[in-house]
């Protein structure tokens, strides 16, 4: 539930400050993905938790920080939640084990 989707300084903005807000963001971005990484700048990029495949610890990033999310707040979101459980659930048999 992001917090600029409700009455916000964003869409409070008049048209022109939200266009340049856009076109600003995009050029972040498009600067961001220019950077060039190496073998050891990557490494910082993957999941620091626990798991055999990329998947369990990807998975299990996104959990912990939902976690820290709702530990700050206090508010929960059932679709999140079922979403977790659903993927524990149907977890796939087999996973590649690179990454």
């Amino acid at each position: 539930m992001p917090p600029y989707v409700f009455d916000s300084w964003l869409l409070r903005a008049d048209p022109a400050d939200r266009e340049r807000l856009q076109k600003s963001a995009i050029g972040v971005l498009a600067t961001l993905h220019a950077i060039e990484l190496g073998p050891e700048d990557l490494a910082l990029l993957r999941p620091r938790e626990e798991g055999a495949t990329a998947l369990r610890r990807h998975v299990a990033s996104q959990r912990r920080y939902y976690d820290w999310v709702v530990a700050a707040d206090g508010i929960r979101s059932p679709l999140i939640e079922r979403g977790f459980a659903w993927l524990e659930a149907n977890w796939p048999q087999e996973e590649a084990r690179k990454g």
